[in-house]
């Protein structure tokens, strides 16, 4: 088998592109998601088993995430264009790099990845490999496992909290304590600016709030504790656009760090993550 080569790039005579080109994975795709990117890898090599003298159209690799077995309808991951193959040639192993969207959306899905090709057609899918099922909440990967929450004692909590005073969060678990991977972690923080006003900040993006902190009891590991309250009201501070709120469940298990509740409320529902704090 041939092997595709930038000299490709200057033949004798013009290829004809041919609207369906046999395109056939021999080898292994796999993918990688670490926020935001995904990284496509590639054993073994993408062929175009179509006659010589003939071209695919632009090919891409994409990774789909659907309800059900592919082909299905289902949400784009990510996609890296792979160009295009002439007829008996093709592309061997490769790692590459491209912007990844997990939708916001909870439950078991299909991870596939596709060789699609543009053709008169528009797009269409020309050979695919199932990657395997994995769990999504709210858009974060969950593993089958469960996300053990420090057994230390929970001292008394702040009695206030002040301007200059920051929160720094680090999403560890879903509502069920199921475990999500290291890769796909989110970090924010919580900033309190003023008396009622704080800012969080999650990838990069500020949100204002209007925040209430109060110290009241709740519970750990089954033990009744004293616990901070920080409820994050968005829709009710100036020039946010977000029409949600959150209360933060704080134990301190030190006078700088310990474990979270996080509980979001919004129009479409609500969601809730526990994770691990540090506190300055």
């Amino acid at each position: 088998m041939k092997v595709l080569l930038c000299a490709l790039l200057v033949v004798w005579c013009a290829p004809q592109i041919v609207d369906a080109a046999a395109i056939r994975i021999s080898g292994t795709p796999s993918w990688k998601i670490k926020n935001p990117d995904c990284t496509f890898k590639l054993t073994g090599s993408i062929e175009n088993l179509s006659t010589s003298g003939t071209v695919s159209g632009t090919l891409k690799m994409v990774l789909w995430a659907t309800a059900v077995p592919f082909p299905s309808r289902g949400y784009p991951i990510a996609e890296h264009t792979l160009g295009q193959i002439a007829g008996g040639f093709q592309i061997n192993s490769f790692t590459a790099k491209a912007p990844a969207v997990v939708p916001k959306v909870s439950g078991e899905f299909h991870f596939t990845i596709s060789i699609v090709e543009f053709t008169t057609s528009g797009w269409l899918t020309r050979a695919y490999v199932d990657t395997g099922k994995m769990l999504l909440e709210n858009g974060e990967f969950v593993t089958g496992f469960k996300w053990i929450l420090p057994n230390k004692p929970v001292i008394a909590p702040p009695a206030r909290l002040a301007a200059g005073d920051e929160l720094a969060l680090t999403l560890k678990a879903t509502a069920k304590l199921s475990l999500i991977p290291v890769d796909s972690q989110v970090r924010f923080k919580a900033a309190i600016k003023t008396w009622k006003s704080a800012a969080v900040t999650i990838s990069g993006s500020n949100t204002p709030a209007i925040f209430n902190y109060s110290v009241t009891n709740g519970s750990l590991n089954g033990k009744s504790v004293r616990v901070g309250r920080l409820f994050l009201d968005y829709a009710k501070a100036a020039g946010s656009t977000r029409t949600s709120n959150s209360t933060l469940s704080l134990f301190f298990q030190g006078p700088s760090s310990g474990v979270y509740k996080h509980v979001t409320m919004s129009p479409e529902g609500g969601n809730t993550s526990w994770g691990i704090f540090a506190y300055r």
